[in-house]
């Protein structure tokens, strides 16, 4: 019995890892000023130190669309979607 708990558990485990990595995300020409203006809301906001500076990360949402943007110490902004979803 516990053979079988722990098989199922580590397969529970590698099938979660599978399917984290399924979405593939692309940079946009866009920043925050410009979404915002074209009605997209921040939902989240996480902000962490990264390796030279502080990070900012900023979670946007239009109806059921996700776009991910990212601000550094310096003010340098990038904003990535989803592969397939429209700007």
């Amino acid at each position: 019995m516990k053979k079988a708990i722990l098989i199922l558990l580590v397969g529970l485990f590698w099938c979660n890892v599978g399917v984290a990595a399924d979405t593939d995300w692309v940079k946009t020409d866009h920043n925050i000023a410009y979404y915002m203006l074209d009605g997209w809301t921040i939902i989240f906001v996480n902000a962490y130190k990264g390796f030279n500076d502080n990070e900012i990360v900023y979670t946007l949402q239009k109806n059921s669309d996700i776009i991910s943007c990212d601000r550094n110490g310096r003010n340098y902004e990038t904003c990535y979607k989803p592969k397939g979803q429209q700007d």
